[in-house]
């Protein structure tokens, strides 16, 4: 898309919101006269100021205030000496040119009452956002059961996350940080840097920053319970807080404490069928035709093909042959279409994944602060939070790759597939099997967070603020996946046979030997091992026919251990430089400071996830499997142990070169530069440049250019060696492969080039509007990714040497050895505009509040190298082109309603694909969910509050857009509502 073209954009975009019925609102006091804001962005602070605003009042620091944080919050504001606006290390007085969008710890609480994170991930900056609403398990980087922001879909690992300003320890190797284990009840705003921000912060700052802020001086005793459950009975929550506050040692000492707990139910593949759009589940199949276009279909009524509950027959002429619960032979019907793995129609099974884990969390935090003189103050704080989640998934798949091998002769064969077994003279079959007559896998995760905090910050002379932070964080991931097949084990018990010698039906791996020769006793290779029968079987264990015994020799658990440690030391300065080196705009303000970190990080797993498969002695063990690192079906975490340090310096600089002249209001400079030594990536630089001019008071410019950088984290340095086997194409003979995936210390940091450039207008004709629009392009450059087994090949027979090198050919018949570190590879570039606007006004006796946020995606692609571009824009991925928020309150008397509109675009099922030549459909319709919340205060205090809210009011079903893995998933969870109506039901109170 061209300039012209974006321009164009911004205006259409301007008038939607400008002519939208409702927005993204808050509610604020009845004033008297509305001051112009510098943007959009809202702080928190200066509450005194917003309360004699008509609409959202000016921050010198570019920032639109607004005001419906809990009153109490705002009984003792902090000194504004010591506030800095998100993106900008400098004090305030200083208009920041970086656009910022905040939002209320009210706000919040009207969007998602249950959790922050969920009400910022529905932000439009935000996609891609892990929801622990809305897991589907366990991953080998361990994000089960956490809630992780994804800023501009660029990945959670690059965005910064804050508390009070300070970084926090990420919850999993990858890099996430899980937003469940801050004290969500004691935030009172979340201030969202929408550019890259690595000058000012430092690694991971690519996407943007997000800064939760505390109410570190509350006084007083606020408590908050509610309950909810969705319109299909089910999801059933409960979420309690308090918190405590008290200011002693006349006003020196402040002292505040908070807990809070939170319950969930889950919804998994059994209790989940009862919406209505699971009944008749939609997938993608391929077009069974060879050469036929198009290549996929998005189908309805989509179910495995190539496996059922009670076993089915892939291959052989008695291929479709499918047993019912009792064992009993039929033939299995293939639907419309059918390509070997799905079909659409017919009589297959449909596994569904779970919507939601169990979760419970608490969390618990206290901060302590003493002045010690007017200049100074110390603190010390800590945070305990602690989460655990269970969540039952599918049944587990013996099919596709995992197919079992039944050889004639097992005495579990049904009598007449036996008989055409012998006639046909068949060795052998192939059984497809969804194991729903065992116990279904199922995970257990538990986290914790602990974080200590010491600081001492004041003042000296006139103009300058001193900051010292230290700080030790600890973070532990559990993780037990049981009911998990070991492979081995598997395949040993399905080879049943009988003993000659008694006629028992026994493991032909327990009685004969790799030789194949008869072991009396049964002391061969697999002692212990029980045979299964696979023929029959529902949903349960009860269902028959594997028995208890047998189940409990197939499935083990798989487990991790990972510790996380951050130790940080931080020490800044900030103030104005002498008068005598002013300019006619005012005095240059400055801010300088250097960090110190450490990170490292342990796991440890258990031993069968360790091994490699060994199939010595078992018939039926597929070949793509042997030699494979991880003994599990799925989920084979490995060991590692490594730690990285890094020295940091920074400056950043503001220039107001004029203010108040008859041809301009005012022209702002700003400047950053920040050098970090990291011990493993060497030295690298970041930066930032920009502008902020305001023409006439009703308009401001803005423009930002920076240079920002995310190392290598944990998982990408230190990630243990995990092994894959198969076949690929090579040279052009079909070979077999074996893949070493692991971690790269010679990795160097990621380098991005962010742009944004835009405006904020607060026209003085229409009082208490305010409206930005913002344009930004992020290009990353040698982003940290895996080329893969093929793009390793693909790039060989290209002639890059490098990938050349990552081949090893095995001696005659040996194949290749390919080794797959992670690289500093692939480019990826994302643009759009972000729009924000917000008006308030009294109207009849009460406050009408109103505000939009909008996000236009026009462009997201990426590219390896010597590889096409590729486009990215994909509902698959979770992103379309229009996400857009709108907000309103009316309250008067006490009483408040909010309505809220989210809205999500039309867009591309696969932006890579063409329409009737890759797939049938490549469109995505639109979804809009209605949200509303009813507050009323009791009393003429207001002290207690009682509230209900639904989300999905109207219930709006996800549209079909499948993701095919093993398995199909009905819809993008992470994009569009998979829980339906919701409602909660809650009271505050606080004296």
């Amino acid at each position: 898309m061209n300039r012209v073209s974006l321009l164009g954009v911004s205006a259409l975009a301007i008038a939607t919101v400008l002519g939208s019925a409702s927005a993204f609102a808050q509610t604020t006091p009845a004033g008297v006269q509305p001051t112009p804001a510098d943007g959009i962005a809202a702080t928190t602070t200066d509450a005194a100021a917003n309360s004699r605003a008509d609409g959202p009042s000016q921050d010198a620091s570019g920032a639109v205030q607004n005001v419906d944080a809990d009153p109490a919050s705002t009984d003792q504001p902090a000194s504004t000496s010591d506030i800095v606006v998100t993106g900008s290390r400098l004090t305030r007085g200083f208009t920041t040119p970086t656009p910022v969008t905040a939002v209320s710890a009210a706000q919040l609480s009207a969007t998602a009452p249950n959790n922050i994170a969920e009400a910022i991930s529905n932000l439009p900056a935000f996609a891609n956002s892990a929801n622990a609403n809305r897991t589907t398990g366990g991953s080998p980087a361990g994000t089960a059961g956490q809630s992780i922001l994804n800023l501009r879909s660029l990945g959670t690992q690059r965005n910064l996350i804050l508390l009070d300003g300070q970084r926090v320890i990420a919850s999993n190797a990858a890099g996430g940080v899980d937003i469940n284990r801050l004290p969500q009840s004691l935030v009172r705003s979340v201030e969202v840097v929408t550019g890259g921000a690595s000058a000012a912060y430092g690694s991971d700052a690519v996407s943007g920053v997000v800064n939760f802020i505390l109410d570190t001086r509350f006084t007083g005793v606020k408590a908050q319970v509610q309950q909810g459950i969705s319109t299909y009975g089910d999801t059933p929550s409960t979420l309690a807080s308090a918190t405590w506050g008290g200011a002693f040692a006349d006003n020196k000492l402040h002292v505040v404490l908070n807990a809070e707990i939170f319950h969930q139910d889950a919804v998994n593949w059994v209790t989940r069928g009862g919406r209505p759009w699971e009944q008749v589940p939609g997938g993608l199949v391929g077009n069974p035709v060879a050469g036929a276009r198009p290549l996929r279909f998005i189908a309805p009524n989509v179910q495995i093909a190539n496996g059922a509950n009670g076993g089915l027959i892939t291959n052989t002429i008695l291929r479709g042959t499918q047993f019912a619960a009792d064992g009993t032979p039929f033939q299995h019907d293939y639907g419309t279409i059918s390509n070997g793995s799905f079909q659409s129609g017919g009589n297959g099974d449909y596994p569904r994944q779970p919507i939601n884990p169990k979760q419970d969390r608490y969390n618990f935090y206290g901060h302590v602060e003493y002045d010690v003189s007017p200049n100074m103050t110390v603190a010390a704080e800590g945070l305990y939070g602690v989460s655990r989640n269970k969540i039952v998934q599918y049944p587990n798949y013996m099919f596709g790759q995992y197919a079992y091998t039944i050889f004639s002769g097992n005495p579990y064969i049904p009598t007449a597939i036996q008989s055409t077994m012998t006639n046909n003279r068949l060795s052998s079959f192939t059984l497809g099997k969804n194991m729903s007559n065992t116990d279904f896998e199922t995970e257990k995760s538990r986290q914790e967070l602990q974080r200590y905090h010491l600081s001492a910050k004041g003042d000296f002379g006139n103009n300058f603020h001193y900051e010292v932070h230290g700080i030790h964080s600890r973070s532990e991931q559990y993780e037990n996946v049981y009911n998990m097949p070991n492979l081995r084990n598997a395949y040993a018990a399905a080879d049943a046979v009988r003993n000659p010698q008694t006629g028992q039906i026994v493991c032909r791996s327990q009685y004969y030997n790799a030789a194949g020769a008869f072991v009396p006793g049964g002391t061969g290779l697999d002692v212990g091992c029980v045979p299964t029968n696979l023929f029959g079987g529902g949903i349960g264990l009860a269902s028959g026919p594997i028995t208890q015994e047998a189940q409990d020799f197939i499935y083990g658990a798989s487990i991790k251990r990972l510790v996380l440690k951050q130790d940080v030391v931080d020490a800044s300065l900030r103030g104005q430089l002498p008068d005598g080196l002013a300019l006619q705009g005012g005095p240059i303000a400055f801010a300088l400071g250097g960090t110190y970190r450490k990170e490292s990080g342990s796991q440890t797993s258990d031993a069968v996830s360790q091994s490699r498969v060994d199939c010595t002695g078992v018939r039926g063990c597929p070949a793509s499997l042997i030699g494979r690192q991880g003994g599990y079906l799925t989920f084979d975490p490995q060991p590692f142990d490594g730690s990285f340090s890094v020295k940091e310096g920074f400056l950043e600089v503001g220039v107001p070169v004029f203010k108040d002249l008859p041809f301009a209001q005012s022209l702002d400079l700003n400047a950053s530069g920040r050098v970090a030594d990291y011990s493993l990536s060497g030295t690298v630089w970041s930066w930032k440049a920009g502008a902020t001019y305001r023409p006439i008071r009703d308009i401001l410019l803005r423009i930002t250019r920076s240079r920002d950088t995310r190392a290598p984290n944990l998982l990408e340095l230190f990630n243990p060696s995990a092994i894959t086997s198969g076949t690929i194409v090579y040279q052009g003979v079909s070979v077999p492969q074996t893949t070493f995936t692991q971690g790269n210390q010679s990795l160097k940091p990621e380098k991005a080039d962010t742009l944004t450039a835009g405006f904020v207008l607060s026209p003085t004709f229409f009082r208490g509007f305010n409206l930005s629009v913002d344009a930004y392009r992020i290009k990353i450059d040698s982003a940290i990714d895996l080329l893969g087994t093929g793009g390793i090949v693909n790039q060989c027979a290209l002639g890059v040497q490098s990938a050349c090198g990552l081949i090893t050919t095995q001696p005659a018949g040996g194949g290749i050895v390919l080794a797959n570190p992670y690289l500093n590879l692939s480019n990826i570039e994302t643009r759009g505009i972000d729009i924000e606007a917000q008006y308030g006004t009294n109207l009849g006796n009460g406050r009408l509040t109103l505000r939009a946020l909008a996000n236009y995606t026009d462009r997201y692609r990426s590219q390896f190298p010597n590889s096409p571009i590729v486009d990215g824009l994909s509902a698959t991925a979770g992103r379309v082109p229009w996400r857009v928020n709108f907000l309103g309150t009316y309250s008067q008397d006490g009483f408040s309603a909010t309505v809220s509109e989210r809205f999500i675009s039309t867009g591309k099922y696969d932006a890579t694909y063409i329409e009737g030549v890759d797939i049938n459909d490549n469109s995505t319709p639109s979804r809009a969910y209605t949200d509303v919340t009813l507050e009323q205060k009791i009393g003429e205090a207001g002290n207690l509050s009682l509230f209900a809210q639904a989300t999905n009011l109207f219930n709006k079903a996800p549209p079909l857009v499948p993701i095919q893995t093993t398995l199909q998933q009905y819809t993008y969870a992470a994009l569009y509502d998979v829980i339906g109506r919701y409602v909660t039901v809650g009271a505050r109170f606080k004296f």
